[in-house]
């Protein structure tokens, strides 16, 4: 017999019924009776003792990660916001494949918000007035209203979602809120004579980086993580990022081994051309080789060479996602439709791409009401 309240563990005899954790009749002869994480009772039996008591210090371990737990485990509060939200956000590293800089982003919120206000407190014990009071506060110390979003419907409700999926709360606190609605701060769009200016201006070796962003829809860490082995008869296939960490990484909203192929515009190609006839490749085939065999130049010394670039023609208004803009805006006025341009961009879905270009498209309003005319037509 085990400690009291952790279930028991007896040795049984066979008797040729059917055992419970194997489904046919076997030599099992030690018997654990348990509470599972959901406080439902289970029996399970192992051939010795050792395997039922490993077997039951692991659904313990899971009781204690989860929180608050029927029988013994549960007779306290449950976890502190601080310990639960970890756990919340390492599960969503784990499954999501967050960038690097969401992550750093989302654990400064954690430790300069989060933390203070609520760490010491109880999961269980939150409640929406909490919530609605703690949402005014951060509004009247004119935090971001998507900041505030993000610490609160992101975070914090994803944290307690989790809560009610393993049963340590019967709701969520953040549900029903609503959040003062983000508008994000329109990026500069360059023009194509300061897109070829900043290609002249910055060091020679980097000009190609100006027109994969611009011509491809590229992101910077993307672009400077490219080699030869993109380069696929018409188009162009990302499979990787170059991190501000000095990592690889997969590309963003992708795992190891996705990728995303681009159309290569003329241009584009001639700029390549002219790149490999005058610079060449690195060691592996990097476009942008830096002082170590293998790995592109830092993304730091990048951005170094960019804002030179940008001062030089007099836009210092011009940052690397400005051009990727100029490539999603002008490809949606060219009449490509959002789903195509979505997924260049490599967006999440086609949602984020209708949020920032769908008033862009052309005239269509006037196309809505020519489609309805000839449909009702008789």
């Amino acid at each position: 017999m085990t400690q009291q309240g952790r279930g028991t563990i007896k040795k049984v005899q066979g008797n040729g019924k059917p055992c419970p954790h194997a489904g046919k009749a076997c030599p099992c002869k030690w018997r654990l009776q348990y509470q599972d994480e959901d406080g439902r009772q289970r029996e399970r039996r192992f051939p010795t003792k050792r395997d039922a008591q490993d077997f039951q210090t692991a659904v313990d371990d899971a009781k204690r990660r989860r929180g608050a737990i029927p029988g013994y485990l549960s007779r306290g509060a449950g976890p502190t916001v601080a310990d639960y939200m970890t756990a919340y956000l390492d599960d969503r590293i784990e499954q999501e494949n967050l960038a690097p800089t969401t992550i750093r982003a989302h654990r400064g919120r954690i430790k300069n918000y989060i933390v203070p206000r609520w760490g010491s407190n109880r999961v269980k014990g939150i409640t929406q007035a909490n919530m609605l009071t703690w949402q005014r506060e951060l509004e009247e110390q004119k935090v971001s209203p998507g900041e505030v979003q993000s610490i609160i419907g992101t975070l914090m409700g994803g944290m307690m979602r989790k809560a009610v999926d393993e049963a340590i709360r019967p709701d969520s606190p953040v549900t029903g809120l609503r959040f003062t609605e983000y508008k994000p701060q329109p990026r500069y769009l360059p023009t194509a004579e300061e897109i070829h200016a900043l290609a002249d201006s910055i060091d020679p070796r980097f000009r190609l980086s100006i027109f994969l962003m611009a011509g491809l829809g590229m992101r910077e860490g993307e672009t400077i993580g490219t080699d030869t082995s993109c380069v696929m008869g018409d188009h162009f296939r990302l499979a990787r990022q170059w991190t501000p960490y000095g990592a690889w990484r997969p590309l963003k909203n992708k795992r190891e081994g996705d990728w995303r192929d681009l159309p290569l515009a003329d241009l584009v190609r001639d700029e390549l051309e002219r790149h490999l006839r005058d610079f060449g490749v690195g060691a592996s085939g990097l476009f942008f080789p830096g002082g170590r065999p293998d790995f592109p130049i830092a993304r730091t010394n990048y951005t170094q060479r960019f804002n030179v670039a940008r001062a030089r023609i007099g836009r210092e208004e011009i940052e690397p996602h400005c051009l990727r803009h100029f490539f999603a805006t002008h490809s949606i006025i060219g009449s490509v439709d959002l789903a195509t341009v979505s997924v260049w961009l490599g967006h999440t879905d086609v949602q984020t791409t209708f949020k920032y270009y769908f008033h862009l498209i052309p005239e269509q309003s006037l196309k809505a009401a020519s489609v309805i005319n000839g449909a009702l037509a008789v």
